[in-house]
């Protein structure tokens, strides 16, 4: 299996960008890995994002940041809106089980 995590530069930071490497391999081993922080401190809408991805998510990764700080921010300490993140992650997964 191989995921792509979405990341804090500007090579793959949405999954949009992140879903144009699963379509370019074409394989069920290809997966995207949403950092959810990543996709904050980025300025994506996050549940739109979540939302392109899904079907093709392996893995969550849960960490807390601020626009541009991407890099040792507490947890709750950030801005990030998990209610509103777990919250989309739930219905897509009930939508697909």
């Amino acid at each position: 299996m191989l995921a792509v995590e979405i990341m804090d530069t500007r090579l793959i930071n949405s999954f949009t960008k992140g879903m144009a490497y699963v379509n370019e391999f074409n394989s069920q081993c290809c997966k995207v890995y949403p950092d959810i922080g990543n996709l904050s401190a980025r300025g994506n809408d996050m549940e739109a994002e979540l939302e392109a991805g899904k079907g093709h998510r392996v893995a969550v990764h849960v960490k807390d940041n601020r626009p541009g700080v991407f890099k040792n921010v507490p947890f709750g300490k950030g801005t990030v809106d998990f209610v509103a993140a777990f919250r989309k992650l739930r219905t897509i997964t009930r939508a697909h089980s």
